[in-house]
């Protein structure tokens, strides 16, 4: 099996070599350029999780920072936003009961 990661391996190293040159098209806007939410949002998601884990408890902080992130993309369908309730929820169900791993309950709602 190895022999044949080396070979693809060297194979992309040819190919990146001697291949056709490609014109490098910018796809992805600056930070500058985005709007506030697409860039503010994340960085609340990342501190409601972060700092509120232990308060919040795991489900409803994964819930929470799903639905930033949801509306810095600007998801419009119900159906994801459904979802991103659910996933967290069963997750944090799943690693609790399932794989019996403790996730922190929240000491907000007296755990």
């Amino acid at each position: 099996m190895g022999w044949l990661i080396l070979l693809l391996g060297i194979g992309l190293v040819l190919g990146t070599l001697f291949g056709p040159e490609r014109e490098r098209v910018e796809k992805y806007s600056k930070l500058r350029d985005l709007p506030v939410r697409q860039w503010l949002l994340p960085l609340l998601a990342f501190a409601v999780y972060y700092f509120g884990l232990e308060l919040l408890g795991a489900a409803v902080c994964g819930v929470l920072a799903t639905m930033l992130l949801f509306v810095a993309m600007g998801v419009r369908r119900i159906g994801i936003y459904l979802l991103g309730v659910a996933m967290p929820v069963g997750i944090c169900l799943a690693f609790d009961y399932g794989l019996n791993v403790p996730l922190p309950y929240g000491s907000l709602w007296g755990y």
